[in-house]
């Protein structure tokens, strides 16, 4: 499926940073996906450890309407991370900051369960959480995010999907905690990351 935007969807996004977009998992998906990530050992590239997952991430999830967004014509996953209340404390950190493959060219962010804790008399601090199971915001690489706030809302459970253009290199990031992990893969510091281990999940002619 091919996505348009308004003249003022385009503008929101590139003042804000964020848009949020209504159901981009139906509720069979949200039930499997939450399922899936809870699962896995690691809330660190939970794709990475299930393959029914990385299927329904590449396939099921409309990465495509990232690219005029973010205005890259091509789009291959960075890293993606699972939050929820049992997950450790991260800290805020801009987008493009996280992880060791470098650089990031934008997000997105699924709200799995949970509803935002914010109404409409105290408007949200974190305006960039998707208020609603199934729907989903995409980022912009410079927007600030406080992790911890994606696992202190009640009953809550988030899914971060970070995005790279067609080249990226993985680089020594000491602040990561898993700056060493693509090691296992033969990468070096310096390599630029391949297909295998960082897939396309989009490419259109902007």
């Amino acid at each position: 499926m091919r996505y348009t935007f308004t003249a003022q969807q385009r503008f929101f996004f590139s003042k804000r940073g964020y848009i949020e977009f209504e159901q981009l998992l139906t509720p069979p998906l949200l039930e499997r996906a939450l399922s899936l990530l809870s699962g896995q050992k690691s809330d660190w590239e939970p794709s990475r450890q299930s393959a029914e997952l990385r299927t329904l991430l590449m396939k099921q999830l409309p990465h495509s309407a990232g690219c005029g967004l973010l205005g890259q014509p091509t789009l291959r996953l960075a890293f993606d991370q699972f939050y929820n209340q049992k997950s450790s404390s991260c800290g805020a950190a801009v987008l493009e900051s996280i992880g060791s493959v470098r650089p990031i060219v934008g997000g997105l962010l699924i709200r799995l369960s949970g509803y935002s804790a914010d109404d409409s008399q105290h408007p949200s601090q974190h305006p960039w959480l998707p208020t609603t199971p199934g729907h989903g915001t995409f980022l912009s690489p410079t927007l600030p995010i406080d992790q911890d706030r994606l696992h202190q809302e009640p009953d809550c459970a988030f899914w971060l999907i970070a995005y790279l253009g067609d080249k990226a290199l993985y680089t020594l990031t000491p602040e990561d905690p898993h700056t060493h992990e693509l090691k296992t893969f033969g990468y070096v510091f310096g390599d630029q990351v391949e297909e295998r281990t960082h897939p396309l999940l989009a490419r259109e002619r902007l």
